[in-house]
């Protein structure tokens, strides 16, 4: 395996900001959706949004009217609906597609 010499560490003034974005909670997890460049994420405000990342200014909307008592730290995915877990102890079965809560343990 042949090395490499490190590159110089780049100036502050030297860097470009090409895009920022902005969140208004603390995303924790994230999972894929079906549809390519779609996420859904957990985040501090107690929800999971869904967060369309191919789009020029990506919003975070939250994907139901249900939350968590807290900070959502778990999410998966699986086939169409979202598992969310959070640090309340709950977990939630949401239908990806609508946003109504499937199950809720």
């Amino acid at each position: 395996m042949q090395q490499t010499e490190p590159t110089a560490a780049r100036t502050p003034d030297a860097v470009k900001v090409v895009k920022t974005h902005g969140r208004p909670a603390i995303p924790f997890c994230i999972a894929t959706a079906e549809s390519p460049g779609v996420a859904f994420v957990g985040m501090s405000d107690f929800a999971v949004h869904r967060i369309d990342l191919g789009a020029d200014k990506p919003e975070a909307s939250p994907i139901g009217e249900a939350r968590h008592g807290s900070y959502v730290t778990g999410i998966v995915r699986v086939g169409g609906t979202i598992v969310s877990g959070g640090y309340d102890g709950a977990l939630i079965w949401w239908d990806a597609g609508t946003g109504s809560v499937v199950r809720r343990v």
